[in-house]
């Protein structure tokens, strides 16, 4: 859990991070040099290489590049590459390894982060249970004075019981993003072998709109949802001959892109409108944003103070164990 904590904090600072080691980041977004940019990404890899292309990547002014073979790489808004590198090689993707598989994979790892997840829920009902006999101490606050064992558990006390609520929903959105198709499951489908229907519209164009561009494409998907923001692009493939583009339409609870449009041709577009999925559809695709902070400044600052606080829970409650066993 302490492993846990650190490391998410630190993930949560990410932005700031990128925006204090690439200058190129720190230029507001040109919506309008996404279509060149585009192009020029496509002209620097081979057609099997270029997999997803995450835009205005973390609110910033670069584009993150998903290649083939775990390879990444940062580029402006003008296309240029700025950085190449293979799975681990950045700090920041290797503190996300770390958070979120221990760096031993998706099979040892990431169970190792699920069931943590799991049981900090545990640890914090049963804590709370154990506190609420207690509850009077509350006000002597977070306070440690004298070093005393009986001052470690009551402080330790207290700030579970202050934290408990963003903690748990930090917990529980965190298990979903480890074991989604399994939360989806329970979510969405409530058990029911049947997934719910998804609000998906096909438009057929008598005459084609666009020329396979993505200027033409990326105009045409803005307007069909004029207030969105593009959030990511998946260019054809050897395998694939259709892009996909996604975008975040204002008022839609998940920012990272659940809006899509998929041009199968020149004359068909399938357009799947987030905005008109089931509560529960919305629900788990908002498990991500509550969890990363990918929200408004504020309640990603309250998440840096939630993951610091649980950092300092557990080192309470290491203290006061220790102190218990020296005492006897």
């Amino acid at each position: 859990m302490f492993c846990i904590s650190v490391s998410g904090t630190l993930l949560l600072l990410k932005r700031e991070y990128l925006w204090l080691t690439i200058p190129a980041a720190r230029a507001p977004l040109q919506t309008a040099l996404i279509p060149s940019m585009l192009d020029a990404v496509e002209a620097s890899y081979a057609e099997d290489e270029l997999r997803f292309v995450q835009l205005n990547s973390h609110a910033l002014g670069i584009h993150k590049i998903f290649l083939s073979e775990r390879r990444y790489a940062w580029h402006d808004q003008y296309g240029k590459q700025l950085q190449l590198w293979s799975g681990n090689e950045r700090v920041e993707d290797w503190i996300l390894d770390f958070h979120h598989r221990f760096l031993l994979g998706n099979t040892v790892g990431l169970n190792m982060a699920g069931f943590s997840g799991l049981l900090i829920v545990f640890v914090m009902l049963a804590g709370f249970y154990l506190w609420w006999p207690r509850r009077r101490a509350w006000r002597l606050g977070l306070k440690i004075k004298y070093g005393e064992r009986a001052e470690y558990l009551r402080t330790h006390s207290n700030l579970g019981a202050t934290i408990i609520v963003p903690l748990m929903l930090l917990a529980i959105t965190g298990v979903i993003l480890v074991y989604p198709s399994e939360s989806r499951f329970v979510l969405q489908n409530g058990f029911s072998s049947t997934p719910p229907a998804l609000s998906v519209s096909r438009q057929a164009i008598d005459s084609p709109k666009w020329n396979n561009t993505w200027a033409e494409q990326i105009g045409y998907a803005l307007e069909q949802f004029p207030q969105a923001q593009l959030k990511w692009v998946q260019p054809a493939s050897e395998t694939s001959s259709e892009r996909v583009i996604g975008l975040a339409q204002r008022g839609a609870w998940d920012a990272t892109g659940k809006t899509s449009i998929r041009f199968a041709d020149t004359n068909l577009a399938v357009i799947k409108d987030a905005r008109r999925q089931t509560a529960s559809v919305r629900a788990v695709d908002f498990s991500y944003s509550l969890h990363t902070g990918d929200l408004h400044l504020a309640y990603r600052m309250l998440m840096v103070l939630v993951g610091l606080g649980l950092s300092w829970l557990c080192v309470l409650g290491l203290r006061s164990y220790l102190s218990g066993r020296r005492s006897r």
